[in-house]
């Protein structure tokens, strides 16, 4: 489209889905997460789709590795979960999130690289890179996906701020 649509148009609700928005805002509001933005993370991760599986063996709506639900569910105290079933994959992701997260000074854009790129490497960046603020620390990632995967997930996230805010 050459204009964008007002952010009321319906077709911005197709582009940017609520796709289980229960089981999101439920865990995410659990553990302190950011529903939206969990959201954003699952339209990046596997567009909606319960049953994508990565290359590298990453499952469901989050694309949660095996050995780390594992370890997120000894931690959290989980004793059975299928990360084929979303409700199941959705709190886990959260619960996955939510410790990365405070592993990393509380801040969202760290935990977004780290979900993607990983924990050390989040850390390794922030020790080395020379950054002002978000904006460039983000833009100094020096992996492209990871670099690429925070803009998208921040895009998601605002956009579904934008497109339903006083819903």
């Amino acid at each position: 489209l050459e204009t964008k649509p007002d952010k009321t148009d319906l077709r911005w609700r197709l582009v940017y889905p609520l796709l289980f928005w229960d089981d999101v805002r439920k865990y995410a509001n659990g553990v302190g997460n950011n529903p939206p933005l969990i959201l954003s993370i699952v339209r990046e991760e596997s567009y909606f789709d319960s049953n994508a599986a990565s290359s590298v063996g990453a499952k469901g709506l989050m694309q949660l590795m095996p050995a780390t639900a594992s370890e997120v569910a000894s931690k959290f105290g989980v004793k059975n979960y299928n990360l084929s079933n979303p409700s199941n994959n959705i709190m886990m992701g959260n619960y996955y999130y939510s410790f990365i997260k405070s592993l990393l000074g509380g801040l969202d854009v760290s935990a977004i690289a780290a979900y993607n790129g990983g924990i050390g490497s989040v850390n390794q960046w922030k020790q080395s890179l020379n950054y002002s603020d978000t904006d460039s620390f983000i833009e100094q990632i020096p992996y492209p996906e990871t670099q690429n995967y925070v803009k998208k997930v921040l895009r998601s996230y605002w956009n579904y701020v934008r497109i339903y805010s006083g819903n």
